[in-house]
């Protein structure tokens, strides 16, 4: 379900502007944190939803179309997954600026 619907419906728990490019997209979704995994054809085909605080996520997460996906959570307020694709590698950096209010603020770095 797309992300605005969800907050809509449950509330909005995160104040962060939507983020895409040809490899993810992430939104906020109500209670998660949607990030969307792309295909070759640039759409969402695998869908991840971390909640703040973050949690290390499962370990043997499968290869999500051509991308290995790994995850570090060097602490509740910040989470970074890993893409690689052969030589390319990206990080996905999701990090709470302020867990005191509501909704919380969410910053979304690509690299």
């Amino acid at each position: 379900m797309e992300g605005s619907l969800m907050d809509a419906l449950v509330g909005k728990q995160y104040e962060l502007l939507t983020f895409e490019n040809e490899v993810v997209k992430v939104e906020s979704a109500g209670t998660v944190i949607q990030i969307g995994i792309k295909n070759e054809l640039g759409k969402e085909f695998s869908w991840l939803e971390p909640q703040h605080p973050f949690r290390p996520l499962p370990l043997n997460l499968p290869k999500q179309d051509k991308w290995d996906v790994s995850f570090e959570v060097p602490n509740e307020d910040e989470m970074r997954a890993i893409f690689t694709c052969g030589e390319e590698s990206h990080v996905l950096t999701l990090r709470c600026s302020d867990p005191t209010v509501h909704p919380k603020p969410i910053e979304v770095s690509w690299q």
